[in-house]
C-alpha cells in the first residue's frame, strides 16, 4: 500500500473531511508498538508519496 504525505492532503479541498492523516514518523511509532523491530520508509515520489516497510 502506498501512503500520501500528510503536507500534499493538506492542499487537497477534497480531504478537508473524512481523511485520517498521518506523519511518516507515527507510522514508524505504530509499527513498533506493534512489535515490528525494522521499520522504514521509502519514498515513491518525494515529497508526495512513500511505502512504510515493517518487518519483524
Amino acid at each position: 500500500m502506498s501512503l500520501t504525505q500528510k503536507n500534499w492532503l493538506d492542499k487537497l479541498s477534497y480531504t478537508e473531511k473524512g481523511f485520517k492523516k498521518y506523519e511518516q514518523k507515527q507510522l514508524i511509532e505504530f509499527g513498533k508498538k506493534a512489535g515490528f523491530e525494522d521499520v522504514r520508509i521509502k519514498d515513491i515520489v518525494k515529497g508526495k508519496s512513500f511505502v512504510v516497510i515493517y518487518k519483524k
